[in-house]
């Protein structure tokens, strides 16, 4: 989309903007930006957890002086409202960039959600995959109004490709390992060549790892003409090691 290449999704894609946690991220930036609306301050008061009861949360716009009313003669409470509306008041003077680590790492969004995996038994970093992307995605952006402009133009433009997708046409053809199966490219890009994407991190036993190393084989024999296989150095500002399946190509060849 951003080099406008033409290129055909063979898989449904979701967007990043409609995962759970991007939107608390936005609706953090929202509040730091003056909504205050009810139902926006119902999703992220108690994320982190500041123990505010949500049923004294009662009027349609929600004020600040209205929550220390609402909360007289609990000084814990209070507290936790006036330390939200400091961090909402610092928020509003950062660049989108900073306003995401600032939320994740200082508000605790991050240490909310590692609360939150842990008691639904689900795995953290699946749930800060989405984060670490829209962090990247916010880099070139300099105001909040330019980063939600360019949110809107994203969305657009990610319909129209998956309208696209539902047709016949000429492009790249982006699409996973299973998808790829019983097809042939000429040319044949394997990406983040990595542990942790192939491997997928969640297989751990070996006949997880067996077929993932057989859908690495699929995609590799997909090529008619030429193969290029790439291993990522970081992803995210996180070091990744490539992928044991490049070693035993490598040992292979040597091999032979």
């Amino acid at each position: 989309m951003e080099y406008n290449v033409p290129f055909k999704l063979q898989d449904k894609m979701p967007c990043v903007y409609d995962h759970f946690t991007v939107k608390n991220i936005l609706d953090y930036v929202q509040a730091a930006m003056g909504v205050r609306d009810r139902a926006l301050f119902l999703r992220i008061i108690n994320k982190p957890n500041r123990y505010l009861t949500r049923e004294l949360l009662t009027e349609p716009v929600i004020s600040f002086e209205g929550l220390r009313e609402a909360f007289a003669g609990k000084e814990w409470a209070v507290d936790h409202i006036n330390q939200m509306e400091y961090e909402l008041k610092i928020l509003k003077g950062l660049k989108p960039y900073a306003a995401v680590h600032f939320i994740r790492k200082a508000i605790g969004y991050d240490e909310y959600l590692g609360e939150y995996a842990a008691y639904r038994h689900l795995n953290v970093e699946d749930l800060f995959g989405p984060l670490d992307e829209l962090e990247e995605m916010a880099k070139q952006y300099k105001t909040f109004r330019e980063w939600f402009d360019g949110m809107e133009q994203y969305r657009e433009e990610f319909e129209r490709h998956i309208k696209l997708a539902k047709k016949k046409r000429q492009g790249v053809a982006v699409t996973t390992m299973h998808s790829a199966k019983g097809l042939e490219f000429d040319a044949v890009f394997m990406l983040e060549a990595n542990e942790g994407m192939a491997p997928y991190k969640k297989a751990v036993k070996p006949e997880e790892i067996e077929e993932e190393r057989r859908m690495f084989y699929v995609a590799m024999t997909r090529a008619r003409e030429h193969l290029h296989i790439y291993e990522v150095k970081e992803y995210y500002n996180k070091e990744l090691e490539p992928s044991r399946f490049l070693q035993e190509i490598m040992s292979d060849s040597l091999v032979n």
